[in-house]
């Protein structure tokens, strides 16, 4: 399948999302936004239930999370563990008490994605789930002029498998396809 990376940049100042799908509409309140932020960070995240994973001989490992470790030698890696997102979720300043007991008793998998909106907002950076392969470097396709990286197949949103923005990016920045106008 195609997977065409889009990537907002501030040298596209007429409109940063030119190259988009037509069928993604975006607000011109969070393009001003976007162009606003400095830089996303070099720091990526990854989710699985041991951080020993990174030294795992398995081919899954190797050509997924250890290449991209390997070709981002100047970003900084993180695995976070389920006990790690746990805490996470629990100590985010932007959840209420209530948010946070309902989170703590949801499967693994929501948590999960809890979290990975969490961290993103919080701290930015590069998320992409584990069983992906890698075979280039980030930085030349996430360059200093880049504020957000969404993926799409077509009109297929990979959003959940893939994030890249800088912190604080807004919670009505786009989540796919069709869902990026208030």
């Amino acid at each position: 399948m195609l997977l065409q990376l889009f990537v907002a940049t501030l040298a596209e100042r007429d409109c940063a999302l030119k190259r988009a799908p037509e069928s993604l509409d975006v607000s011109p309140s969070f393009l001003e936004h976007l162009r606003s932020l400095p830089p996303i960070p070099k720091k990526i995240h990854m989710i699985w239930p041991d951080k020993k994973v990174v030294d795992d001989p398995h081919p899954m490992v190797l050509h997924g999370l250890r290449a991209l470790i390997d070709l981002n030698p100047d970003w900084k890696t993180t695995v976070y563990e389920y006990a790690d997102i746990d805490r996470y979720i629990q100590e985010s300043p932007l959840l209420s008490v209530e948010d946070k007991a309902m989170i703590k008793d949801a499967h693994i998998i929501e948590r999960t994605d809890a979290f990975r909106l969490l961290v993103m907002y919080q701290e930015g950076g590069f998320y992409m789930d584990m069983d992906k392969v890698y075979n280039k470097p980030l930085t030349p396709l996430i360059g200093t002029e880049t504020r957000m990286l969404l993926t799409t197949a077509f009109d297929a949103n990979f959003v959940r498998r893939t994030s890249c923005s800088r912190h604080r990016t807004r919670p009505d920045a786009c989540t796919g396809p069709r869902r990026c106008r208030r």
